[in-house]
């Protein structure tokens, strides 16, 4: 039986997003479509023109033109100098809130009566839920059903006594363990500034197709019309010690792409790659030097 697990993991950044543009503008940075009722919460990129992710975010819907957004990608400062680069003549304010704001991630069973203590309900997909000093919603994280908890800082005793003495707490190894694994890229370790969504395959959960126009976009819908990219995370295993961060990766002598993100796993470990698609034989191992044995196995594919 799964016991419930959490993690304590704060967001880099947590701003506060207003002002009666902000919707419109939110929707012309953002990937992801933010058209909906309050209690809206979306999962997206914030993009170049290129097409290439900057970072990532959870924007919360909490007033008609006031948002929450919550990142692990970047420092609270470097994301809203971000946004703010593009506020031209727009009324939006971005207030950095980062300093006042705690996290977790919850996964496996018993989530639900663990937010029930705190007056929680469940939070469904594309919704959050708040009660209070806490917040809800759907996590990028391990397993089905995970679930991201953001607090302010005046209650982090007693929420983190609560998460410590409900379930296992979980090292950041075992996270990173359970994250590759299940092929959930973080931004920017696996998927970041030299990458486009759809290597990831970020577009699949993270990308509107259909909202319009926002920063990116064209190179978005001309990768979605073409159907492929060059090149695709895959998830590997291998024996002893992961290969550093960037470390070439070699098949048959030649470089096929580099290690990404890894973590420890029994007596060897388990790593995102950024593999090149043209020449490679998913079913063959990879090698961590050209002349090295081949002793890295792709796990997934695609």
């Amino acid at each position: 039986m799964s016991l419930l697990n959490n993690i304590l993991r704060n967001p880099a950044a947590a701003l506060r997003i207003s002002g009666a543009d902000a919707n419109t503008y939110l929707q012309g940075q953002f990937t992801n479509d933010l058209k909906g009722p309050l209690g809206l919460a979306r999962h997206g990129l914030w993009l170049d023109h290129k097409g290439r992710v900057q970072a990532d975010s959870d924007l919360l819907r909490i007033g008609e033109c006031e948002w929450l957004c919550f990142s692990d990608s970047l420092p609270g400062a470097a994301l809203a100098a971000h946004l703010q680069r593009s506020i031209i003549a727009d009324e939006v304010v971005v207030v950095d809130e980062t300093a006042q704001w705690k996290g977790a991630v919850l996964w496996g069973d018993g989530i639900e009566p663990q937010l029930a203590g705190s007056g929680l309900s469940m939070p469904t997909d594309g919704r959050f839920v708040a009660q209070s000093d806490l917040i809800a919603f759907r996590a990028r994280a391990p397993r089905a059903g995970a679930v991201r908890l953001a607090w302010q800082v005046d209650a982090a005793d007693r929420i983190t006594t609560r998460l410590r003495s409900a379930g296992a707490e979980s090292t950041p190894e075992d996270f990173e363990r359970e994250r590759i694994l299940h092929g959930i890229p973080a931004v920017p370790l696996d998927i970041g500034p030299r990458d486009l969504p759809q290597e990831g395959g970020l577009d699949r959960t993270s990308v509107s197709f259909t909202k319009g126009c926002f920063l990116g976009q064209e190179v978005m819908a001309r990768l979605q019309s073409r159907g492929q990219v060059r090149r695709r995370l895959h998830v590997l295993r291998g024996k002893g010690t992961a290969p550093a961060y960037r470390s070439a990766l070699y098949q048959g002598g030649k470089s096929v792409g580099e290690i990404r993100s890894s973590a420890p796993d029994g007596g060897g470990f388990v790593a995102f790659a950024m593999l090149t698609l043209a020449g490679l034989d998913p079913a063959r191992n990879l090698s961590a030097g050209a002349s090295a044995p081949e002793d890295i196995s792709i796990h997934h594919h695609g």
